[in-house]
């Protein structure tokens, strides 16, 4: 948002609920209403109009914008699946079929989502670390043989 549209929605707000802000008080909404996208401040304000019978605080706007946010990054989020389910890679039924003989060692392809995890917090590093020794060693890794179909 630019300051001429920040200060259009203030003087909407004046208008609106009929008050005068004063200097001061048309800075600080300006302010606070400069980091958000103008349409979505211009709803926010026409929303609280129908709702809000007194005049309305900076805290007001600001959590009617947050909420219309969220609920449009809700029903955006459903908008952005797959048309079509994803297809899983073919280790996945083998994992299906070692956990439920509760088999937990580790698969081979599991090594780079384990190390993309370890990478994205340090707590990580102790909660997914791997078995120390080669993906050969049956005692520690579920090798590529084994719970096939």
């Amino acid at each position: 948002m630019i300051e001429r549209e920040a200060q259009e929605i203030v003087r909407m707000i004046e208008a609106g609920w009929s008050f005068d802000l004063g200097a001061n008080g048309r800075e600080l909404w300006r302010e606070v209403l400069l980091p958000y996208e103008p349409e979505l401040a211009t709803r926010a304000v026409t929303a609280l109009a129908k709702d809000l019978r007194q005049r309305p605080s900076v805290a007001d706007v600001r959590s009617m914008i947050l909420k219309i946010k969220r609920d449009e990054g809700e029903q955006q989020a459903w908008r952005l699946l797959p048309a079509a389910p994803i297809p899983e890679p073919e280790w996945v039924g083998r994992w299906r079929r070692a956990r439920a003989a509760d088999d937990f060692r580790i698969f081979p392809e599991q090594i780079p989502g384990y190390l993309a995890l370890q990478e994205d917090h340090p707590r990580n590093l102790i909660a997914y670390a791997l078995p120390s020794s080669d993906t050969d060693n049956a005692a520690d890794w579920i090798q590529p043989g084994e719970y096939a179909a």
